[in-house]
């Protein structure tokens, strides 16, 4: 599969009306019929499109010359606003921006705060391990009576999930309805919508299927899936 974008469009509107329009899709495959074989850009294989906002910071010029880094300021009223950056720096923004309130007057992040200086710079992500060894032991650890966990959905939540697919699996163990597939062509299981309602501040279909996994983007969030779990969500 292939994720393709993206556009540098302008947009002014109400957030909540950004779609994807044609010209959004002609633009994206024909920039990249210069690298792709024609017949991987049928519009018959596309199986999913989205379309979003991405905030940067004002300036002379139209949105392709707008600046890529991130920029903070600080209001008037002292509020502080991050425009620019991505997701690969959100560790340095949090960071940056926790040092502003840190150095405010009042101290606003109160007295028992520990300075950001005292904080390691370098710090694994939850769950961090070796993948390889984490879906052999999911494959090892087999619950009795259960059955043995597939393969493909051993390393598919250590890859994910790292050393936190243990609980995943519990969850599984558990309750074995969790342990089945969410579709029969994809490797998630259910646990996985119960781990993201409740370890993941997950509350709409979407926020599961698009946000937490790609089900939607590979084209397999069915009306059924979709329905199991906004069932699964109601229970929470």
């Amino acid at each position: 599969m292939l994720l393709l974008g993206t556009t540098d469009e302008e947009f002014e509107g109400d957030p909540a009306d950004v779609a994807v329009t044609e010209q959004d899709i002609s633009q994206i495959l024909d920039e990249a019929a210069f690298s792709v074989r024609d017949q991987q850009l049928s519009r018959d294989l596309i199986t999913y499109s989205f379309a979003g906002l991405r905030v940067l910071p004002g300036g002379p010029g139209d949105t392709a010359k707008a600046k890529r880094e991130t920029v903070v300021t600080e209001g008037k009223g002292g509020m502080l606003s991050v425009a620019g950056g991505k997701w690969t720096t959100f560790r340095h923004i949090g960071r940056t921006v926790m040092q502003k309130l840190e150095a405010l007057p009042g101290h606003p992040l109160g007295d028992d705060f520990e300075p950001i200086s005292s904080l390691p710079k370098k710090l694994p992500l939850p769950g961090i391990a070796n993948p390889r060894a984490v879906a052999h032991r999911l494959l090892t650890d087999r619950p009795a009576p259960g059955p043995r966990m597939a393969a493909d959905t051993a390393r598919h939540l250590a890859t994910h999930y790292g050393s936190l697919a243990f609980d995943i699996a519990r969850l599984a163990n558990e309750s074995p309805e969790l342990a089945e597939r969410v579709h029969p062509d994809a490797p998630e299981i259910w646990a996985q919508v119960v781990w993201a309602r409740d370890h993941e501040w997950a509350e709409t279909q979407d926020d599961v299927l698009r946000r937490r996994t790609t089900l939607t983007i590979r084209g397999l969030a069915t009306d059924d899936v979709r329905a199991k779990v906004q069932d699964l969500l109601d229970k929470k």
